[in-house]
C-alpha cells in the first residue's frame, strides 16, 4: 500500500493511497479494503455501509455535506474516470473553504479517504463512471445539503463546462447564503437565552483587496442606530458595565482584545478576539470588561440604540441584584 497524498495543499486529515495491485496475463487482483493496514497509515475507521453510483459522461454530483452527525468516507472509482473535489468545511480549520481535487479511475486504483466535516462532489470524465463508497455512518436523507456547484466564493475549477445535474443539485444555495441562515439560527438561539456568542463574519479575499461586510439581518439587529470605533495600547482597560435595553456586536479590527462577560444567567465567558474575520455578539443586560494586549489596538462597535446615559449600568452589584 502506498501514500499518494497526505494532507495535500496543507488541508489535514486527507489521505490519498493505491492499495497493492497484482497484475498478471489474466488482469490484476488487490484488497479493496484491509482494516489493519488502513490503520497503519491513518484510517482507522468502522464502516458499517457501503454504496455504490453510477454516472454518465459530464455529470456532476455535489457539492454535497451533512448537517449535524458527520460521516468520513472512503472512495474508489471501479470503472471509468472522474475529477473528484472535496472542500473544507470545518469551522476551526486553518484551511477552511478551502477544496483539493483529483482523478480517480479504474486505472490508477487511488483510493480516497474524506474525513469528517467536508463537501463532497465530482464530475464523470469518461463515458461512464461507477464509484464504491464505503461510510463510517448509515444514510440518512434528512441530513444531507449542498453547495451550488459553481459557486464563486469556493471558485471549484471544474474541467467541464456545461455538466448534467438533477433538479436538487441545481437548486443548492451559495456558500454564502448558507453561511448567513447559519449565522441567524445561531444568533436566534443565543438571544433567546441571552448569552454571547462568537459569530464567524462573512470574509472573502481577492488579489487587489478584501472585503468584509455586516448586515443587520444577519445578526438579528432591527437597526444600526451607533458605531464608534476605540483605539488602546497594552493593558488599557475598557468597558466595566452593562446595557439595559443596547445589544452591540464587537469587532477586533487590529490588534488582540479579551472580553470578560457575564450574562443575566450570571455565566462567566472570555473571548478573544484577534482579528476581523470573529465578532461577538454582546447581548443586552451582559457585565462586559475589555482589556487590550496589544499596542494600537482598534475595536469597532456595532449598536442598535443610540447613546442614553440611563441605558448604562456601572454598579456591578446592583446588576446583579436585578436578577434576584
Amino acid at each position: 500500500m502506498k501514500i499518494i497524498y497526505k494532507n495535500p495543499k496543507k488541508i489535514k486529515d486527507i489521505i490519498v493511497y493505491k492499495p497493492d495491485v497484482f497484475l498478471d496475463n489474466r488482469g490484476y487482483f488487490y484488497e479493496t479494503f484491509q482494516k489493519i493496514k488502513l490503520a497503519n497509515i491513518g484510517i482507522n475507521e468502522d464502516f458499517p455501509q457501503d454504496n455504490r453510483s453510477f454516472s454518465k459522461k459530464n455529470v456532476i454530483r455535489g457539492i454535497h455535506f451533512l448537517k449535524g452527525k458527520q460521516q468520513a468516507q472512503l472512495l474508489s472509482v471501479v470503472e471509468g474516470k472522474i475529477w473528484d473535489v472535496i472542500v473544507d468545511l470545518r469551522k476551526d480549520s486553518k484551511t477552511f473553504k478551502k477544496w483539493f481535487a483529483l482523478e480517480l479511475s479504474d486505472k490508477n486504483h487511488h483510493h480516497l479517504y474524506i474525513p469528517r466535516g467536508f463537501g463532497h462532489g465530482f464530475c464523470v470524465l469518461s463515458k461512464k463512471a461507477k464509484i464504491n463508497y464505503k461510510t463510517t455512518e448509515y444514510f440518512n436523507k434528512n441530513n444531507e445539503k449542498g453547495i451550488k456547484w459553481d459557486d464563486k466564493d469556493l471558485n471549484i475549477k471544474w474541467p467541464i463546462k456545461n455538466p448534467i445535474l438533477n433538479k436538487r443539485d441545481k437548486t443548492f444555495p451559495y456558500f454564502k447564503e448558507i453561511i448567513e441562515n447559519n449565522f441567524n439560527k445561531i444568533l436566534k438561539y443565543n438571544l433567546k437565552n441571552n448569552e454571547p456568542y462568537l459569530i464567524k463574519i462573512p470574509f472573502f479575499s481577492g488579489k487587489k483587496a478584501s472585503l468584509s461586510y455586516f448586515e443587520p439581518k444577519i445578526y438579528k439587529m432591527k437597526n444600526i442606530k451607533r458605531i464608534f470605533y476605540i483605539k488602546g495600547n497594552k493593558n488599557v482597560k475598557r468597558g466595566g458595565h452593562a446595557h439595559k435595553k443596547c445589544n452591540q456586536f464587537l469587532i477586533c479590527q487590529k490588534g488582540k482584545v479579551r472580553v470578560n462577560c457575564i450574562s443575566s444567567k450570571k455565566n462567566k465567558r472570555t473571548f478573544l478576539l484577534k482579528n476581523n474575520k470573529t465578532g461577538l455578539f454582546i447581548n443586552k443586560m451582559t457585565w462586559t470588561d475589555i482589556e487590550y494586549l496589544e499596542n494600537d489596538t482598534i475595536t469597532n462597535v456595532i449598536c442598535d440604540r443610540r447613546y442614553e446615559a440611563h441605558d448604562y449600568i456601572y454598579d456591578y452589584k446592583k446588576f446583579i441584584k436585578m436578577f434576584r
